[in-house]
């Protein structure tokens, strides 16, 4: 009958291995850091020699080995070992550099997103910060090969400023004109008169007064000709017709109930000159039974103390009562 050796049915750990131990089968000895099982009896044979040793567990890198380790180093795997990657300097980040690359450090000083409202680009190099802009402005290309910036926006036709009008006797517009600006357009729409024959008024300014005057001529615009959009021109109008601005003549109809909205461009060229100052007006007339319905208006300025002077500010009004709604937007537009 076979004898059952019982404390054979498993593994025996023998501790580190001993040149003059006689190891059997199912024996398990450490060496050099791996660990070995006996697969036949013998001693002092190394459990390197695979006639008598089958290893079991092979030891990893020991990296108390490696030399110069310190606070803040990164282990990483080159290849073919395991090596250290030395701290790097503060702020700095650690960057991939792909496959079958080892890893860096890179610099972070720029790349690191401090503030509200930075940006993150990349430049020929890596990672970058671009810092928040001022309010107002955008973020340009600058096209292949170069890097990203805050730019401000800078346009030949820019919206300066709107006015609203709510049974309103003026809406005005000051601190506008300067020598930016060639020309000035004015845009009003859905624009309503409070009484019937209403005429809309623009009037300018030099100085920051509208209130100057020479007799009966309160130096606005003081001569032009007007058109239905007819065949022939249906008139000039002088100091008379011009005595407090530049007319729209906004007609409502014979009765209240025939209300009549109105939208309109109004030019004002050389704003700035001291020379000569001129203007174009064009109006529409819409809902409404009266059989004309658009108007355009040119002329110049004739008065000569506005003339010689830079306007400084712009205002409308209704000849015969007040605005009763309206939208105005005024816009400067640049020279060459």
């Amino acid at each position: 009958m076979a004898t059952v050796n019982l404390g054979r049915i498993k593994f025996v750990w023998q501790g580190a291995y001993n040149g003059a131990t006689a190891y059997v089968a199912d024996d398990v000895v450490s060496y050099n850091g791996s660990s070995y099982i006996c697969i036949l009896a013998s001693t002092g044979n190394l459990p390197t020699n695979a006639t008598y040793w089958s290893l079991m567990a092979q030891s990893g890198t020991d990296i108390t080995s490696l030399a110069g380790l310190a606070q803040g180093d990164v282990l990483y795997y080159n290849g073919t070992a395991w090596v250290r990657l030395g701290a790097g300097t503060s702020g700095q980040y650690l960057k991939t550099n792909g496959a079958s690359a080892n890893p860096s450090w890179a610099n972070g000083s720029a790349s690191t997103l401090t503030t509200q409202g930075d940006i993150l680009y990349r430049d020929a190099s890596g990672l970058q910060r671009l810092g928040a802009g001022t309010s107002g402005q955008v973020l340009t290309t600058q096209g292949s090969g170069a890097n990203p910036q805050w730019s401000t926006v800078s346009s030949d036709f820019v919206k300066l400023a709107t006015g609203t009008a709510s049974g309103s006797s003026f809406v005005t517009f000051n601190g506008h004109f300067s020598s930016t600006y060639d020309t000035y357009q004015l845009i009003g729409y859905d624009v309503q008169m409070s009484v019937d024959n209403g005429r809309l008024s623009i009037q300018l300014a030099y100085g920051g007064s509208y209130t100057y005057n020479t007799g009966s001529n309160y130096g606005n615009f003081t001569q032009g000709g007007y058109t239905d959009l007819s065949s022939t021109m249906n008139g000039s109008w002088s100091d008379g017709a011009f005595n407090d601005g530049w007319h729209i003549r906004f007609d409502q109809g014979n009765s209240s109930s025939q209300t009549a909205i109105y939208d309109f461009k109004f030019y004002n060229f050389n704003s700035t000159s001291t020379t000569y100052k001129t203007f174009l007006g064009i109006s529409h007339r819409s809902n409404s039974s009266w059989a004309v319905s658009n108007h355009i208006t040119s002329g110049y300025v004739s008065d000569s103390t506005l003339t010689s002077n830079a306007i400084t500010g712009l205002r409308v009004s209704n000849y015969n009562g007040t605005i009763t709604k309206g939208k105005f937007v005024l816009y400067g537009l640049k020279g060459i």
